[in-house]
């Protein structure tokens, strides 16, 4: 697998991830958009990876989420090696 290749099914499974997490938190995207007083339309593409989700960003929800960022970056990987 090339780094391209490798750069994008990370990104993708750091996506799946997030979205996974933010369902098991018992939340939508557009609640959190709302509760973060984010843009909802600018959230959903991150979310969607239409946008580049910035650390800063990602940080920023596993923290509203309450989420370890080192438990988020374990289940990332284990996503990444089963997909």
């Amino acid at each position: 697998m090339d780094n391209k290749s490798l750069a994008k099914d990370m990104r993708a499974a750091v996506l799946a991830q997030l979205n996974a997490e933010i369902k098991a938190a018992g939340k939508t995207p557009k609640s959190l958009a709302q509760e973060m007083e984010l843009n909802y339309g600018s959230f959903r593409r991150y979310l969607n990876g239409e946008q580049p989700l910035h650390a800063s960003m990602l940080w920023d929800i596993l923290a509203h989420l309450e989420i370890k960022g080192s438990d988020f970056t374990i289940a990332a990987e284990e996503r990444l090696a089963r997909d």
